[in-house]
């Protein structure tokens, strides 16, 4: 096998994608949230500070950025193959009372504005 394949083999495997702004809402950050029952306090407290507070839509919106490629450090040097960023926006909707209603994890397109994505990607999915 020679070192490319070995490498493209490794990015495959790895995912090829690293948090390279902000943090990445997943997971068990997420797992205290229920819909109808978490509060939007709730989600503040443990979430930290937002990009996005949409207050006609009642949505709040926090934001990661991932590189995509392969990242070897080799011989004490770094280096990108491949790949581009990818921008994450993670998305909550909370109901009248101020329960979460819904959540999701959207990508944002290059040539959009965060408002955009969410205006596109996550307000219009329910329409």
């Amino acid at each position: 096998m020679s070192v490319l394949q070995l490498g493209l083999l490794l990015c495959a495997l790895s995912a090829c994608r690293h948090v390279t702004v902000g943090v990445e809402i997943a997971g068990k950050q997420v797992a205290f949230i229920k819909t109808g029952v978490t509060s939007r306090s709730e989600v503040l407290e443990h979430l930290g500070i937002r990009l996005l507070d949409i207050k006609k839509e009642r949505v709040l919106v926090y934001v990661w950025q991932t590189r995509r490629g392969w990242h070897p450090t080799i011989l004490g040097e770094k280096y990108d193959i491949g790949g581009g960023n990818d921008t994450w926006l993670y998305c909550i909707r909370f109901d009248a009372r101020d329960r979460v209603m819904e959540q999701e994890t959207i990508r944002q397109r290059e040539e959009d504005s965060p408002e955009k994505a969410v205006a596109d990607r996550f307000f219009r999915k329910g329409m």
